[in-house]
């Protein structure tokens, strides 16, 4: 009979540990596989809607036009709270309905009411 040497011995025992870590982790997936797929709860937004808010800001900017009289795209952005993108989209907005209408003044746009 051969007498294994402390290497060989290391190196089965090295071997059996790596064979037995593949069945287990093959065993894990099998069990994830037949698990069923977690259904995410259809809860609503409790908060408004883009068309709710868009509305909403259309009509700030209308009331800051009306309220201040001929005013400027950063005077509704400080009176309203928008972005000037957003104000001006919105006067804009406004404009191309015949509400307010904007006239050209040095360096800036002023806004009013038709």
């Amino acid at each position: 009979m051969t007498a294994k040497s402390p290497l060989s011995i290391e190196l089965a025992r090295l071997h059996r540990a790596v064979i037995q870590q593949a069945i287990d982790s093959q065993e894990e997936l099998a069990k994830v596989a037949q698990r069923k797929p977690r259904i995410r709860s259809s809860r609503k937004s409790t908060g408004p809607t883009a068309k709710e808010i868009g509305i909403k800001n259309r009509q700030s900017v209308l009331d800051a036009i009306k309220s201040h009289g001929p005013v400027s795209g950063s005077g509704i952005r400080k009176i309203t709270g928008l972005t000037i993108h957003n104000a001006n989209y919105y006067a804009n907005s406004l404009a191309d309905q015949g509400m307010v209408k904007h006239t050209p003044h040095a360096n800036k746009v002023i806004w009013e009411v038709v």
